[in-house]
């Protein structure tokens, strides 16, 4: 027990000075935080779009969110193996946040219930396809001594930038208002769509640590 804390310890700085030292590792991070930040404004605004400006009932609500369980579900068993033979990473990753943004587009424009299952639908499918890529990018990124402690690290950062981010896109409806909140998160997903393709670039382009070839964590 004496011996546990101080291993801890030492593990979780080995990872954040790994991290530190490894450029394409940081990129994946700090991509995975940017994408959590911004799809975390289907779950925040969703709800007070519809039960507060289109007065939804709570079987309505579940409707609508059902349909993007489902378009989550046929994404993953159809859509993703088609797109991944097809297309490059960096394409999908561009697909998955374009539609993303044209998802909350659509989202501030519509004024009934039925409108708002199809644009569900393609947000569950487009979620799963850029979450997925994301994570397959960094299990390959990641050296096998590293894979645990980095993916918790991935995990931890994309559940905080999902927790900054749901607090900011709630206070920026309650100030600004539900649409021009959407409209503002589309704006501004794209921008960070094309940022990140520029950051996938380079990763790919320093792919040298694909395999184990982790910094010395006794530097």
């Amino acid at each position: 027990m004496s011996q546990t804390l101080p291993s801890f310890a030492y593990s979780i700085l080995s990872t954040f000075r790994y991290v530190g030292q490894t450029e394409n590792v940081r990129n994946i991070l700090l991509r995975n935080a940017i994408f959590s930040f911004f799809v975390v404004v289907v779950p925040a605004l969703a709800p007070v779009l519809l039960l507060k400006e289109l007065r939804l009932d709570a079987s309505s609500l579940g409707l609508v969110f059902a349909s993007m369980g489902v378009g989550s579900v046929l994404s993953a068993i159809f859509a993703i193996p088609w797109l991944r033979s097809r297309f490059s990473t960096g394409a999908l990753m561009m697909i998955a946040q374009v539609t993303l943004a044209g998802v909350y587009l659509l989202m501030a424009m519509v004024h009934h219930c039925l409108y708002c299952l199809v644009p569900m639908a393609l947000a569950g499918a487009s979620w799963t396809l850029a979450a997925s890529e994301l994570w397959v990018i960094a299990q390959r990124a990641i050296p096998n001594s590293m894979r645990g402690r980095i993916s918790a690290l991935m995990m931890v950062l994309s559940q905080g930038a999902m927790t900054l981010g749901a607090i900011i896109w709630g206070l920026t409806a309650e100030l600004a208002g539900t649409r021009l909140t959407l409209l503002t998160a589309a704006f501004l997903f794209l921008i960070a769509a094309i940022l990140g393709a520029i950051l996938l670039f380079r990763i790919f382009r320093n792919s040298d640590i694909i395999e184990d070839k982790a910094p010395s964590l006794s530097a």
